[in-house]
């Protein structure tokens, strides 16, 4: 694997675009920003316009996709965690369909050995009462 380590069994590999987009349909969910409209549902809810796409993350609990545009081109990179990974935060967001986002932000020693947030990503999305 030639992945970057991001944090204790965090991984982000630099992904080719074309690759990126056969890659969607591998997780859970999709939360798409395009020029025209912002889309959110499962890989087969979600219709990408890619001419339009601003940004996009797929994402399940182990990992992402990160689609963003730099310097007017996309980039794309994917996100693994390892098994046994729990230097992470996870938070709570309710959205407007009574569903809860999960977001995970991921922690590392800095320096002086203090925690301090390195990445954050969405990682599932569930339904609570």
């Amino acid at each position: 694997m030639d992945a970057r380590q991001i944090a204790d069994h965090l991984y982000m590999e630099k992904v080719d675009l074309n690759q990126a987009k056969t890659m969607v349909d591998r997780y859970d969910y999709v939360i798409a920003h395009m020029i025209s409209q912002l889309r959110f549902g499962t890989p087969d809810q979600v219709d990408i316009n890619w001419e339009e796409l601003q940004e996009l993350h797929a994402f399940d609990l182990k990992g992402e996709l990160h689609v963003f545009e730099m310097q007017g081109e996309l980039e794309a990179v994917k996100v693994e965690e390892e098994e046994g990974c729990t230097e992470f935060l996870e938070k709570s967001y309710l959205m407007r369909n009574q569903s809860i986002l999960k977001v995970r932000e991921y922690l590392a020693a800095d320096d002086d050995g203090q925690a301090t947030g390195v990445y954050t990503r969405p990682a599932a999305v569930v339904k609570e009462a």
